[in-house]
């Protein structure tokens, strides 16, 4: 109760006072609490889906691709901010995060032919409780149905595997996800109050 009004207090979107939390359905404490102190439970869902990372096992790769890490010597983050604009269905180039928003970004698996990036992800690594998170995970319309975003994927887990992560999540119940290996497991819902007025 402590937590949550201090959120109430300091978490509130500032444009319209009204403060969203996400809340897994298993949850039920939680749910309880969120209820009490008034906020609205919606009916829309998300999900959360996860995999066991049990061996590595090489990418599959068409050829013309290439595997290539943001760590590595020569990454070109420009490219990278176009092929996640891109993936994401943005063609216009002022929708695109910039270079420096990625500046910080945790080194990463990119797919490319020579010249462009085709499929990107970001894998965040949780080393205290070995599991990683996929987020954000896409491929350019122009590069779509080719194996590439199962070898990002695929690529990543291997990297987790090495760091002694032996589970994955991403946040989307998608049938791409389930066709991979990922379980969809967890229901998510974005609880709001009115934190003014």
């Amino acid at each position: 109760d402590e937590i949550l009004a201090e959120a109430e207090r300091s978490l509130a979107d500032p444009a319209d006072g009204i403060l969203r939390l996400e809340a897994y359905d298993h949850d039920e404490a939680l749910g309880a609490a969120l209820r009490a102190r008034g906020y609205s439970r919606p009916e829309k869902t998300g999900r959360f889906s996860e995999i066991s990372i049990e061996v590595a096992e090489p990418p599959i790769l068409e050829s013309g691709f290439r595997i290539h890490s943001m760590a590595d010597p020569g990454s070109r983050l420009d490219l990278r901010c176009e092929a996640l604009g891109r993936g994401f269905d943005h063609a216009d180039p002022a929708e695109w995060s910039t270079a420096a928003a990625y500046s910080r970004s945790p080194a990463a698996p990119d797919y490319r032919p020579e010249g462009s990036y085709a499929s990107s992800c970001i894998v965040w690594h949780d080393a205290r409780n070995h599991f990683g998170v996929f987020e954000p995970v896409c491929t350019v319309p122009g590069h779509r149905r080719k194996g590439l975003g199962r070898a990002v994927i695929r690529e990543g887990l291997n990297r987790l595997f090495a760091l002694g992560a032996r589970r994955a999540y991403v946040g989307s119940g998608q049938d791409f996800y389930a066709a991979i290996g990922f379980d969809r497991r967890h229901v998510c819902r974005q609880w709001t109050k009115a934190t003014r007025g």
